[in-house]
């Protein structure tokens, strides 16, 4: 499902996807909208100079961003083992409902969803 968001962008771009409308407006200060990517994405980049830059590589960098997360996981499992367990179980489950979407489309594309 995609949901049309309003025109955010500062050169009058308009772009769809319920993701980028929830997380705009942390990456607003650090990202620059370019162009629509695939359905629910955007292409962004970097702005500003400094740590505002560096932020703004991460956020546009999926893998960059990843590799920071789970190295704060292997620092929350030093630092706060329970509340890191929890964060991860809780993730682990939005993944697997994520898996399980995906696998429902899939079989209602073939004609395998019932009604």
């Amino acid at each position: 499902m995609t949901v049309e968001t309003p025109d955010t962008s500062s050169d009058g771009a308009a772009y769809s996807g319920y993701a980028d409308k929830i997380t705009a407006f942390a990456r607003a200060p650090f990202t620059e909208f370019e162009e629509p990517g695939g359905p629910a994405e955007v292409e962004e980049r970097a702005r500003g100079r400094g740590w505002r830059r560096t932020i703004g590589e991460l956020l546009v960098c999926p893998y960059c961003l990843g590799m920071w997360i789970s190295g704060g996981f292997n620092v929350g499992m030093v630092v706060a083992p329970r509340g890191t367990r929890f964060t991860a179980s809780v993730l682990t489950g939005l993944t697997i409902s994520d898996f399980l979407q995906i696998a429902y489309k899939a079989a209602e594309d073939r004609g395998l969803g019932g009604i």
